[in-house]
């Protein structure tokens, strides 16, 4: 589960209106496991994924 502070509220709100375009250029999957890794999520591929 995540978060988001209240001073980043717009730019979420941005992204999700936008997210269409957005995984043109880089799709869920990807995005996720950059995700993960930035916050230091420690994560097995293996599972990730059905």
């Amino acid at each position: 589960m995540f978060s988001v502070s209240p001073t980043h509220l717009a730019n979420v709100e941005e992204y999700v209106r936008n997210q269409d375009e957005h995984h043109k250029k880089k799709s869920f999957q990807e995005e996720f496991r950059e995700l993960l890794r930035r916050y230091g999520i420690e994560f097995n591929e293996e599972y990730l994924w059905d």
